[in-house]
């Protein structure tokens, strides 16, 4: 276990990075980076930020919090992980993502995206059922398309976000506000 600099708050990537059986050289190339760059961050010779945490999670295929939370082999997990990539060539099941659930969210397709992103709708078909890898920098750019932060596309459901009803309301045409201002207002108990 390591500490970020000038942080109390420990890190298990290392653990993670051998738990699916990668190098830093393997897990530098998935998140666009530097192998010295990865090897300083396991050994808390660099500070860590939320888009670090999200990007080096989505290299080794495990969700962002159970790198500063769980040991792996702690965890009970076996040579299949239910949450981290496995950790053999072929047919790698990559970690969960919330890709589709903002996308559907925002209303956008699979095509629009694509134009959005630079990416063919088949590939992001595949990086949404996790049967594809992707970057730092193509999850970046697929947060960007869907107004989103990019750690919040690896760790949380559109409608478990804090601001869920304001984001909904902003996917609410304008001309259907009212609409749905009214309907809202109808669950609403009367205050007599």
């Amino acid at each position: 276990m390591k500490q970020t600099a000038g942080s109390q708050i420990p890190n298990y990537f290392r653990e993670w990075r051998k738990f699916v059986g990668l190098t830093t050289t393997g897990v530098a190339e998935r998140m666009g980076t530097t192998q010295s760059y990865v090897s300083e961050l396991e050994r808390g010779k660099r500070r860590w930020n939320e888009d670090t945490l999200a990007g080096y999670a989505a290299a080794i295929g495990c969700q962002p919090h159970e790198l500063i939370s769980v040991i792996p082999s702690k965890k009970g997990l076996t040579e299949e992980p239910e949450n981290c990539a496995e950790a053999t060539v072929g047919t790698h099941q990559w970690g969960q993502t919330f890709i589709r659930d903002w996308r559907t969210f925002r209303q956008i397709t699979l095509v629009d995206l694509g134009h959005d992103t630079g990416l063919s709708h088949s590939q992001l078909s595949r990086i949404e059922r996790g049967e594809s890898q992707y970057t730092q920098q193509t999850l970046e750019a697929i947060a960007h398309a869907l107004k989103v932060e990019p750690h919040l596309l690896l760790s949380e459901h559109p409608l478990e976000k804090k601001d869920a009803l304001k984001t909904t309301w902003e996917n609410i045409p304008p001309y259907l506000r009212g609409q749905a201002l009214r309907t809202l207002r109808s669950f609403a108990p009367d205050k007599d």
